[in-house]
């Protein structure tokens, strides 16, 4: 009988640990763990995204009949419309990174860097929102670029058979400032799957 009372005692023990360890009551976000962007994802999405803007045959005409045969190219911040805040840093991680394939690895790629401050500051109070493109326009054009790259990052979290994923879309397009004609785009995803809670006995 003791050695029944304290068969019970443990097994009453070794539930209330694991409830602890996870609650029974949690909705089903919380029991999903965040899969979060890395610098290799940064890597591997501006790669991407670079080849795709190389390869475009309407780009690429457009910088042959340039003078000098290249193009004053205004690199704009993607818009995070996702609902993580990591993906504020990561989008500059990007740009940083794309600019870099673009000079380096790329023949005709002047590449100019956001510094327009009102246009900035647009971005940020309208995040979540829509950005003017109007506005990133004519930031492009005051510093002398003749094309721009703009887009946006979305985000969407959906379930395939017992398994999670976070999926991060990046939508580019390459515009000429001076008639806002579409000289290329740009798509790229990346789906990261999501780990859940392990209960612990």
């Amino acid at each position: 009988m003791k050695k029944l009372k304290h068969l019970l005692i443990l097994t009453l023990v070794g539930i209330v640990s694991a409830c602890s360890t996870l609650n029974p009551y949690m909705d089903q976000d919380e029991h999903i763990a965040t899969a979060d962007w890395t610098p290799g994802d940064t890597e591997k999405a501006a790669a991407a995204i670079a080849d795709k803007i190389i390869s475009g045959k309407k780009l690429k005409t457009y910088i042959e009949k340039r003078p000098n045969g290249e193009t004053t190219l205004y690199l704009a911040q993607l818009e995070n419309k996702t609902d993580r805040s990591d993906m504020d840093s990561a989008r500059v991680a990007l740009n940083a990174a794309l600019k870099e394939k673009l000079l380096n690895e790329a023949e005709g790629f002047n590449v100019i860097d956001p510094e327009n401050k009102a246009v900035a500051k647009e971005m940020a109070r309208t995040r979540g929102g829509s950005v003017r493109t109007q506005d990133v326009i004519q930031a492009a054009q005051k510093l002398g670029a003749d094309t721009l790259i703009t887009g946006i990052i979305s985000g969407d979290r959906h379930d395939v058979g017992n398994k999670t994923y976070q999926e991060y879309t990046f939508d580019l397009q390459i515009l000429e400032t001076k008639t806002t004609k579409i000289l290329g785009s740009a798509h790229y995803s990346v789906k990261k799957q999501q780990k859940t809670a392990k209960i612990k006995w």
